[in-house]
């Protein structure tokens, strides 16, 4: 190669002079329908400017093979885990890999197989979302993975016994929570009630979440009333039935905003109180939690937390590069993602 040589340009040096994320540049160059038109054009017109061509064969002669990438996620129950697999799909994509998923159905012994499946096919690495947090399970996985040199992202922010090319990639959902009700506080809420689930699949999540928002309401100096606590069973949209009590009373003995412990909750109570007449936000400030695809339906966008589960599965992925030292990306035991609040239209400063 001449001094005059220049290095070939990748998808990376096309997505930095577009302004645009590699996945996002990839799609484009491949005509995928979700990119406007207007984008597509000026992604093509940079791809030529800088002299960039797509070429899999070539990385395959040279020994750089399409990698498989496992993702082991709960459910879609909710559609929470729809961002995060359509984000690690499109990164996946854009160095053209791909992507193989499983769910474990909340099932530990379903959630066994396949994380053992994906060890024994020595994917290119994994992203797991444990069914619960469960140390001897945990502990079991990760040493599995590390024994076959499998690269593990765990989601969640626990770090602890992280071994080899095990990571942790998560929101702490204390900080996430406190960011719900400061926000509510900031719209001039001072009466908050309180909504959450104890049913068994979920409990340990619903309850940690009961738990921060309590703390989070005592710490900005908010009283809670005992009558605005309400533990759903099963059922989330049991919530309907706490729009019910809310209808029941004055407006001055109900809370101004009401905090759920997820965004299905948040809807359902919604439906209720909009259902026997009362008006949201006009009457009531109702507020989510996770961020996840049912935020939007109608004319409604739920105001949530977001736990971002896109970015998740984006930086998931990247992460998993970066272990399989695929240039331009990099490898890190832990990683916080920060929860971001939608507005929508359902809280209203008071």
């Amino acid at each position: 190669m001449t001094k005059a040589s220049k290095k070939r340009p990748t998808i990376l040096d096309v997505a930095k002079a577009s302004g645009f994320k590699p996945a996002t540049v990839s799609l484009a160059l491949r005509g995928d329908s979700r990119i406007r038109e207007s984008t597509r054009k000026h992604i093509e017109r940079i791809a030529r400017e800088q002299r960039y061509v797509p070429n899999t064969a070539g990385r395959s002669l040279c020994g750089a093979k399409p990698k498989v990438f496992g993702l082991l996620l709960t459910s879609m129950d909710e559609g929470y885990y729809l961002p995060l697999l359509e984000q690690a799909l499109q990164t996946s994509e854009s160095e053209h890999h791909s992507v193989s998923v499983f769910f474990s159905q909340w099932d530990q012994k379903r959630e066994t197989l396949a994380f053992r499946q994906l060890v024994e096919n020595r994917v290119a690495g994994i992203v797991w979302a444990p069914i619960s947090v469960n140390a001897a399970r945990r502990k079991y996985a990760i040493e599995l993975a590390d024994s076959a040199g499998v690269p593990l992202v765990i989601l969640g922010t626990d770090s602890s016994g992280l071994v080899g090319k095990a990571a942790a990639l998560g929101i702490e959902h204390d900080a996430a929570v406190d960011a719900g009700i400061d926000y509510l506080h900031r719209l001039g809420h001072r009466r908050i009630a309180l909504v959450a689930a104890k049913e068994a699949r979920r409990n340990t999540i619903q309850k940690d979440r009961l738990e921060f928002m309590l703390a989070a309401l005592k710490k900005h100096g908010l009283l809670l009333h005992e009558e605005d606590i309400w533990i759903l069973d099963d059922d989330s949209y049991g919530s309907a039935a706490f729009g019910k009590v809310l209808c029941e009373r004055s407006a001055e003995e109900r809370p101004t905003a009401v905090f759920c412990a997820d965004d299905m909750q948040a809807r359902a109570l919604i439906l209720g109180l909009e259902l026997l007449g009362l008006s949201v936000p006009h009457d009531i400030s109702v507020m989510g939690f996770d961020g996840s695809p049912i935020c939007n339906w109608a004319n409604r966008q739920l105001a949530s937390v977001s736990l971002q589960a896109g970015v998740q599965g984006g930086t998931a992925i990247n992460l998993l590069f970066g272990a399989n030292g695929i240039n331009g990306y990099e490898w890190a035991e832990t990683t916080i993602i920060q929860p971001l609040i939608l507005e929508g239209n359902t809280c209203r400063k008071i």
